[in-house]
């Protein structure tokens, strides 16, 4: 049976003081990796809509950062030109949105450097996000995004989403954040309407329409807002477009 010098030893130290005199070595223990996950974002952005028009696809995104409930940013650059032929959008937390950029910006890099005149189409690139996210989501740490992606390739224009899961879809219009419940009924009325003969002027008019819906009944929405047109021609993003409102119309709420 150990004596309770022995027990206490370790806590207490040795009693030959010359034993200790002699040894001056720290002893490290390293302690396990600490792993960290984002599980509530800090600066966030609002909806992304998008829709199909006659010979292209056009997107739109405000262009505000949230804080919380706080309208912190005024300007974010949130529609990313992927190349020539896409761009991309997101809602959601902004810093995940930056990864995301520099991931594609890196996967464009070393496409280029191949130089075999190749360049990424829409629909690879939305495939290729679908495993993007859902690998970070197999490791329990999503990217907390819905991206948005619009392009035009040899097989005309080409819109789908992504979510933080991975899961994906393909429209003649989409929406994310609380567009898909106040804009989406909007825009496939428009879809029914137009019949596919819609032009870049017309599609211009129903973002713009959805984005203000957006401006008076989401809070995270921003009063401006840039529109991103792909065609066959290239890529065209629109300088900031702000949204006049009418407020007048709040006479007409009630009950609150």
């Amino acid at each position: 049976m150990l004596a309770f010098n022995d027990l206490m030893s370790p806590f207490c130290g040795s009693t030959n003081n010359s034993d200790r005199l002699e040894n001056h070595e720290v002893k490290i223990i390293k302690a396990s990796d600490f792993f960290s996950r984002t599980v509530s974002p800090m600066t966030t952005t609002a909806s992304v809509i998008g829709i199909k028009f006659q010979n292209g696809v056009a997107i739109a995104a405000d262009v505000g950062g949230n804080y919380g409930s706080l309208n912190r940013y005024k300007y974010l650059e949130r529609i990313y030109k992927v190349n020539n032929s896409i761009v991309m959008a997101t809602t959601g937390d902004y810093a995940d949105f930056q990864y995301i950029k520099d991931f594609v910006q890196q996967r464009i890099i070393s496409e280029e450097i191949l130089e075999d005149n190749f360049s990424m189409k829409p629909f690879s690139l939305h495939t290729w996000l679908t495993r993007v996210m859902y690998n970070r989501r197999s490791k329990m740490d999503p990217l907390w995004n819905n991206v948005v992606v619009a392009g035009f390739d040899a097989q005309g224009p080409f819109l789908g989403a992504v979510d933080k899961l991975g899961l994906s879809y393909q429209d003649t219009c989409v929406a994310t954040g609380m567009g898909s419940y106040l804009v989406t009924p909007m825009l496939r009325d428009a879809v029914d309407k137009y019949r596919g003969n819609m032009t870049k002027q017309q599609a211009q008019q129903v973002l713009a329409q959805g984005m203000e819906i957006l401006f008076y009944r989401d809070t995270q929405s921003a009063q401006k807002f840039q529109t991103a047109f792909v065609t066959a021609e290239g890529v065209e993003i629109t300088p900031e477009i702000e949204i006049k409102g009418a407020w007048d119309i709040a006479t007409y709420v009630s009950g609150y």
